[in-house]
């Protein structure tokens, strides 16, 4: 299978390299074809340099450093973008803050999308953040909202199941809060 691996930062190594260390320490890519791409999206006070390096030491293929601050949802319409001209099977993300604290073998979460085809992803869970978060969601399996749109945590790995087009672009771009979809057609 092809992954694209991918993590958004936001220049923050103090962040960044815990998460680097514990990925490359617990997640366990198997056999898989990995690509990886780094997306920095804060170029204020950057070291790219570092930058640079931390993500070549950390096995990811290219490292896209903006050159100014797009935000978050032109940056998941670039990724998307891209992705609709590729040919990945999976995609792994994360972003720059997330501390991996066990092993984590990526054929178990491809298995369980390949076995539930009613599923498209999985979202890892994380450590609550906020008090109220300790509080189970008054939602139900059936609740729509919760099947098909409710998020928690930054860490995903999504089924790619088709080729993307630019119209797609522009539906993902609206459910990720957009106010418009001029970013998907650029």
């Amino acid at each position: 299978m092809k992954i694209c691996r991918v993590i958004f930062s936001t220049n923050r190594p103090e962040f960044l390299i815990p998460t680097l260390e514990s990925h490359q320490k617990y997640i366990d890519f198997g056999d898989h074809e990995v690509y990886g791409i780094f997306i920095d999206d804060y170029p204020k006070d950057r070291d790219d340099k570092l930058i640079v390096e931390l993500a070549k030491k950390y096995g990811f293929n290219e490292a896209v450093l903006h050159p100014e601050n797009l935000g978050l949802t032109p940056t998941w319409t670039e990724l998307w973008n891209y992705l609709a001209t590729q040919d990945y099977d999976y995609i792994w993300h994360h972003e720059d803050d997330v501390v991996f604290g066990a092993p984590i073998k990526i054929q178990t979460l491809i298995d369980f999308l390949e076995e539930n085809k009613e599923f498209c992803q999985v979202n890892l869970k994380r450590n609550p953040w906020y008090a109220f978060e300790l509080n189970k969601p008054a939602i139900t399996w059936e609740d729509k909202f919760f099947r098909e749109y409710y998020r928690s945590g930054n860490v995903f790995i999504y089924r790619f199941d088709y080729k993307v087009n630019p119209g797609d672009v522009a539906k993902i771009t609206q459910v990720f809060g957009s106010d418009s979809t001029a970013a998907a057609s650029k």
